[in-house]
């Protein structure tokens, strides 16, 4: 295990140094987020996404008779079509399609999952990329760096010599590049015979592909050639073209469009009947069409309660705004698909060690690729479930392994004995003992990590009047970590023990959204049956504004992860800062496009160069708005933020009420 955590860290190491990489695709994702942020206002695409996430759930639970439909309406067509379970069977299918030593081809992820290109190299087939990006990254012989954008980590100088462009790189732009490419590229077209193309979708009642692309080049690929060959997972399937066209407008989001430049619908070969009103196939486009339906596990997918992966419109948006990808790029993620949704799926047709290899804990847990998924796909929920059974394999970094004995033997991750927990406390502050139905429960990061967010918050809740205890000593750890490493059994046992210790109370009170989040997600039944109500110190603080001092200080605020898209809490803190006359600096990304500070789900302990890379990008998103102070409501990122800041403070907001609006 100790190989492979040392193996992880290097990737990730790896992957930061390359600063020309990194310097582009996060020029590239920040232009992608300015311009989806624009489109948010004018397009509904809440509604769209929750019609997407319909379309694909109805569609995935009938995908047995949505497949024989398809079949016979492509058939009918005068499509040749066929179903497969294995790559292997579709190289078979291939090895009687393909008779020609050139073959052109289209985008298509599906290609990627089955490693076509190996197939295609063994045969001594050659094969052209069409799409820009593909071809450049064909003639760079490295791996697509973004499911959209594949060529993002290739520098325009290095384009030019890929094209054999000999002009003084001062004096070459884009353009001059794209028309040699363009040239080039339709030479080869047109001398090819047989076009390969995926699709976006299939739209089973009217037996149509369905494409969407910026280019042009499916179009040439599809309708140039003599022989089209369709290569589409069984996923793609949906029941008619009203939904493909709806499920084409969602994937164009990901890129911040409105739509693709072209929309094609192809329903089977091109025919006529110009001549005696005779049909015959093949006239300016394919004489023959070839549609390969591509199981390759993705009905065992949907049988073992993974079938939400098939939601993926493969749109780009969730690595568009993931903090791992925007840092270390397709260092995080499998062979075929890129991310968090790329190594659950790599979990489920390869195995978990395969995914524990390529990165599963890198992921911090933000949920900011399911607020943009136009499925929906509950990304993190799945990891969880990965991340256990991953764990039953043995499957744990030592540095985990580490806090979660601690937690288990010491109530807290840090490997400090229960004792020292509050005994740092003032004595005027350590006097809780009355009896109340409220409990303020403190967590472990603030009482052992960031203990002025304890005195703080102490401070505030006195100065209210509002009666609480607190446990001291004998609070337990809520067992978050635990939860998101994958310890299911030993996360029940910390589990039981809070419960234990809630009993009596009616309401509690945290200060981390870690705390919160677990408390609410795993303990609802235990606090509906004995009627126990949990609120963040965010939720309680704006409903006593007028207890407080205004103060004109200039503020932005970092919205928790855990807070924020998991509880969707933006309001309380804004209406607290209306309310006391701050000078409140909204960030470019906040609420729930707000960017992760980097520390959740136990990449902060194991990983701190990736942690550390992501809260300085949030605190550059700080520093941008000209805020003097920083504030959140959440120990982990006031902890995490607070090591890369140098020239903003950054504070709870707790701390800074305590320090500035108690009268």
């Amino acid at each position: 295990m100790d190989e492979i955590y040392h193996s992880l860290k290097n990737r990730i190491a790896s992957a930061l140094k390359q600063e020309n990489i990194n310097k582009s695709r996060k020029l590239a994702l920040n232009s992608i987020r300015t311009k989806y942020l624009a489109l948010i206002d004018q397009i509904p695409i809440k509604e769209i996404n929750t019609r997407f996430r319909k379309i694909k759930q109805a569609a995935i639970q009938n995908l047995s008779q949505l497949i024989e439909l398809a079949t016979a309406r492509l058939r009918e067509n005068g499509c040749s079509v066929y179903y497969v379970t294995t790559p292997q069977d579709v190289f078979k299918i291939l090895d009687t399609l393909i008779n020609e030593s050139l073959v052109v081809k289209c985008k298509t992820n599906t290609s990627k999952e089955i490693k076509l290109k190996g197939y295609l190299k063994a045969r001594n087939i050659e094969v052209v990329e069409t799409d820009l990006g593909d071809r450049i990254v064909q003639l760079s012989q490295t791996r697509p760096s973004h499911p959209l954008i594949p060529s993002l980590h290739v520098p325009k100088a290095q384009v030019a010599r890929l094209f054999k462009i000999d002009k003084d790189p001062s004096q070459l732009t884009i353009e001059d590049i794209v028309e040699v490419a363009r040239e080039g590229i339709r030479k080869l077209v047109l001398k090819a015979n047989i076009g390969l193309s995926g699709a976006n979708a299939i739209a089973a009642e009217d037996g149509l592909i369905c494409l969407e692309e910026n280019e042009g080049n499916q179009r040439l690929t599809t309708s140039l050639p003599r022989k089209h060959i369709v290569l589409a997972g069984i996923d793609k399937i949906v029941p008619t073209a009203e939904d493909a066209l709806l499920i084409m407008k969602a994937a164009a989001l990901g890129l911040a469009q409105r739509s693709g430049v072209y929309l094609s619908f192809i329903s089977g070969p091109s025919k006529t009947a110009d001549i005696d009103f005779q049909l015959t196939y093949g006239m300016h486009g394919p004489r023959e069409l070839h549609v390969i339906l591509i199981d390759n596990g993705r009905q065992q997918l949907i049988k073992n309660g993974y079938g939400e992966l098939l939601y993926c419109a493969n749109c780009g948006a969730c690595v568009n705004c993931c903090p791992i990808y925007e840092q270390i790029g397709d260092a995080f993620g499998g062979d075929a698909f890129i991310g968090g949704r790329g190594l659950l799926y790599l979990s489920q047709t390869k195995d978990s060690k395969t995914a524990f290899q390529s990165g599963l804990n890198f992921c911090t847990g933000c949920q900011a690729c399911t607020t943009v998924c136009p499925g929906s796909i509950q990304t993190y929920d799945l990891m969880l479930t990965v991340r256990s059974q991953a764990v039953k394999q043995n499957l744990i970094l030592p540095i985990h392994q580490k806090i979660a004995e601690s937690i288990l033997q010491n109530q807290n991750p840090f490997q400090e004995p229960p004792s020292t927990r509050c005994k740092w406390l003032p004595k005027n502050l350590n006097s809780h003992s009355a009896k109340t139905d409220t409990l303020l429960f403190l967590g472990c990061m603030a009482s052992y990590r960031v203990q002025s967010q304890v005195i703080s918050t102490i401070q505030v809740l006195d100065s209210l009047d509002i009666p609480f205890t607190y446990l001291g000593t004998a609070e337990p750890c809520c067992g978050s970590v635990l939860r998101n490493i994958g310890l299911e059994a030993q996360f029940k046992k910390t589990q039981n023990y809070c419960q234990e210790k809630f009993l009596g109370f009616s309401e509690i009170i945290t200060i981390c959204p870690g705390c919160y989040s677990t408390f609410k997600t795993a303990y609802p039944d235990f606090l509906q049956d004995h009627n126990i109500t949990v609120r963040h110190l965010i939720e309680v603080l704006p409903n006593y504004s007028n207890k407080f001092k205004q103060t004109n200080t200039k503020v932005t605020y970092h919205d928790p992860c855990h807070l924020g898209r998991h509880f969707n809490l933006y309001d309380p803190p804004r209406i607290l800062f209306k309310k006391l006359n701050f000078q409140f600096q909204e960030m470019d990304y906040s609420k729930e496009n707000a960017r992760c500070c980097g520390a959740g789900a136990g990449v902060l302990s194991a990983f701190p160069n990736l942690a550390n890379s992501i809260a300085k990008t949030r605190i550059g998103d700080a520093l941008s708005t000209g805020a003097e102070t920083l504030l959140t409501s959440c120990p982990f990122c006031a902890y995490s933020l607070s090591q890369i800041a140098k020239d903003i403070q950054v504070c709870s907001l707790q701390e800074f009420i305590a320090q500035c609006c108690l009268k």
